[in-house]
């Protein structure tokens, strides 16, 4: 079917997207003014997740000049599929389209895992020291693919209020999985963690759940313990237009990526000068276990956090 240009829009539509084979789809140019469309509205993200994962399978079909460029041996097999619900990849997927939007999702999992090697190391520490390990906000595994090269899996904890990504996530990576909640006074866990790390998560909080979610993961580290958390610095903003809240060095935006999936009221943008996260980190106790690490990950601020003593 593939070879005819007369193909259902339908079919034109799911096969724009990454093609599973190295050459382009045939499909891709005719398809163009329709899923270019469709990328950018609101329902693709609903159209991902329910339709196109349906009928074409629930992962993003991997080139094998792809394969051959990420795993080039079998001595560290890296497990590229994507998860067609994965709205960190559909957050790619709408502006760059088939093998460069695999290839940005892949890279940011990548730079992610330098990031945290460079912690370690300058933390003095070494991953076979650390007894339980805790990914923040997991998602779909854009960073769990390979933060388990690196931790023992049975080690690794992976964590979101999204239990279907923390199921998918668990079962693909054999990762240890543990449910999230909206509200932070909501989440129970009774483990405490020698690493926990959050990307991208306090980049997204409103005012009113950023020092809430701080104060909760603080508690769930164990004495010794670091905690890694991302932020936007002010320098991300470009004016004030869509703001909610600004007071002192803190703006929040009504905007984000999960096509309805999340409330704007309490998951956007949120941007925050350095002077305000260390009054929030001095009121949830903690203190900065590494100098500050300006546009250290995907451009944001990365902070290397400890209790107070």
């Amino acid at each position: 079917m593939r070879s005819r240009t007369y193909a259902p829009l339908f079919l034109r539509l799911s096969y724009a997207g990454v093609s599973p084979s190295p050459s382009p789809s045939p499909y891709d140019s005719l398809s163009f003014p329709y899923m270019g469309w469709l990328r950018r509205s609101k329902a693709y993200g609903f159209y991902a997740r329910n339709i196109r994962r349906r009928v074409f399978g629930s992962s993003v079909a991997v080139p094998r000049e792809v394969h051959q460029e990420w795993n080039p041996s079998d001595d560290e097999t890296i497990d590229l599929a994507v998860d067609w619900r994965d709205e960190m990849f559909l957050h790619f997927h709408r502006p760059f389209r088939g093998r460069r939007a695999l290839k940005s999702y892949l890279q940011t999992g990548r730079e992610t895992l330098e990031v945290v090697r460079t912690i370690l190391d300058r933390l003095g520490k070494t991953p076979d020291q650390l007894d339980n390990v805790l990914e923040f906000a997991c998602g779909y595994g854009r960073n769990t693919r390979f933060l388990r090269t690196l931790f023992d899996p049975a080690k690794l904890y992976v964590c979101d209020v999204d239990p279907i990504a923390v199921e998918s996530n668990a079962n693909r990576f054999a990762t240890q999985p543990l449910n999230s909640k909206p509200e932070p006074t909501e989440w129970v866990c009774e483990r405490n963690f020698d690493f926990v790390f959050v990307a991208s998560l306090f980049t997204h909080l409103s005012y009113e759940t950023w020092e809430g979610w701080l104060k909760r993961l603080a508690r769930a580290l164990s004495p010794e313990g670091h905690l890694i958390i991302t932020t936007h610095g002010l320098d991300w903003l470009n004016g004030n237009n869509g703001a909610v809240h600004i007071e002192g060095g803190f703006c929040y935006r009504r905007t984000n990526e999960t096509s309805g999936r999340l409330s704007c009221d309490v998951y956007g943008s949120s941007y925050a000068s350095t002077d305000w996260v260390r009054d929030r980190l001095e009121e949830a106790g903690l203190e900065e276990a590494l100098p500050h690490l300006p546009s250290a990950l995907w451009g944001q601020d990365v902070w290397v956090l400890k209790r107070r003593p």
